[in-house]
């Protein structure tokens, strides 16, 4: 525990959107530190609907 992982999310916009404030929620328990949110959300080639996004997240405590 302790190393940046870097972490692509593929979903549509609304659906990133959500991991977001889910990892914001995590971060506020002191369960991960965001180092890094996606300024923005990128196209996904080939498809209309998905998009890209690139989270930096720190795992802080596991307790399983």
């Amino acid at each position: 525990m302790g190393e940046i992982n870097d972490v692509r999310i593929f979903a549509p916009e609304q659906d990133i959107a959500s991991w977001q404030s889910l990892f914001e929620k995590m971060e506020a328990q002191g369960l991960v530190e965001i180092v890094q949110k996606p300024d923005k959300f990128y196209e996904v080639r080939g498809s209309e609907k998905l998009k890209r996004g690139y989270f930096k997240i720190k795992l802080l405590r596991c307790d399983l």
